[in-house]
């Protein structure tokens, strides 16, 4: 997992290639017209370490949707999303703003089962999805996923296999053994994101904020309740 002692929050993410400029912008353009309220400011100052600004700014964590939201500059002109939703960053609206701006979208999961005493406490996934706007008027999408439900493990996937992919990192009797976390890392770095790389995460570039009515839950305590840390 990317940044273990921010999970939940790092458990996904979200990356554009496209410089933070340009995805600020569009982010904001777009939370305009769906929130009555939208806070944006670049961040500014001495630059502190990409995990203190990430706590930072994105503590507390809501339950139901998000209320704040980072924009982190990334090597190779890639950006990345990070947001403090109570299960981890919501990327599920986020491709929107790559269609928008026409570029490159990757979106991430990657977690392992916390199991204790009580049972699972946390439910797994590794989940990678691409989508090239930039490539045509329809866009390439490809998705590989191996989660639990909270059943039992699920596989999924869809679109035409990358040429970089092994055919078999989706093959095994074993769901929950499919995609493997060496395989979603080196998958999302062949496409440029260095995912579990630091230095590859140079600085937080702003802060996004909207007004919701959700409860707050503190970071510490939602890394308790899931078995993140005792």
């Amino acid at each position: 997992m990317l940044f273990p002692s921010l999970a939940p929050i790092t458990s996904s993410a979200a990356f554009f290639q496209a410089r933070p400029q340009v995805v600020h912008r569009a982010i904001v353009s777009w939370y305009e017209e769906l929130y009555s309220s939208v806070v944006a400011a670049v961040v500014s100052g001495e630059a502190r370490p990409i995990r203190e600004e990430l706590e930072r700014l994105l503590t507390p964590l809501v339950r139901g949707g998000f209320s704040k939201l980072v924009v982190v500059e990334c090597d190779g002109e890639w950006s990345c999303v990070f947001n403090n939703a109570y299960l981890g960053t919501d990327t599920s609206s986020l491709d929107e703003i790559a269609r928008r701006i026409g570029v490159k979208y990757v979106s991430v999961m990657l977690s392992e089962d916390v199991r204790t005493r009580a049972g699972v406490l946390w439910h797994g996934a590794r989940q990678f999805c691409l989508v090239d706007y930039s490539a045509s008027s329809r866009p390439v999408v490809r998705t590989i996923s191996v989660m639990n439900d909270g059943s039992r493990w699920r596989f999924y996937q869809e679109g035409d296999p990358l040429p970089q992919e092994d055919p078999a990192w989706v093959l095994g009797p074993r769901i929950a053994d499919r995609f493997s976390e060496n395989a979603l890392v080196l998958l999302a770095d062949s496409v440029g994101v260095r995912l579990l790389s630091e230095s590859f995460y140079k600085r937080v570039f702003s802060q996004v904020r909207i007004h919701v009515q959700s409860e707050e839950i503190d970071l510490h305590s939602a890394r308790r309740q899931f078995g993140f840390e005792h």
